[in-house]
């Protein structure tokens, strides 16, 4: 888990730029975003994804460098995975040492 220090990027504006500038669909609201990256100096983002098929190079490339602004941000990055997708993945493993994140039922 990376935690936010000097190194990284410490002014408020140059933190929102970069959150903002890989989340845009998902930002609704910039005044949120600024009040959030102003009260925490880690906040938590959550990548969710549910491939389809295989992943083409480019969205992993985009994928890699988005987290790398929001670590320079002072985020924590959460990677989840559609559980469907990752049953035919976890098969070929051996099942008995591979962790599978199960969320409990909401």
């Amino acid at each position: 888990m990376t935690q936010y220090n000097a190194t990284m990027s410490s002014d408020l504006n140059e933190r929102f730029s970069l959150c903002r500038s890989c989340g845009e669909e998902c930002v609704q609201n910039d005044d949120e975003l600024r009040a959030l990256l102003q009260d925490k100096a880690n906040p938590v983002v959550n990548d969710v994804f549910e491939p389809s098929g295989r992943m083409h190079i480019a969205q992993g490339i985009v994928k890699v460098l988005n987290a790398a602004r929001l670590l320079r941000a002072g985020c924590e990055i959460k990677i989840l995975i559609a559980r469907s997708f990752v049953k035919p993945i976890i098969s070929h493993c051996d099942s008995e040492r591979t962790p599978v994140y199960s969320p409990s039922p909401a």
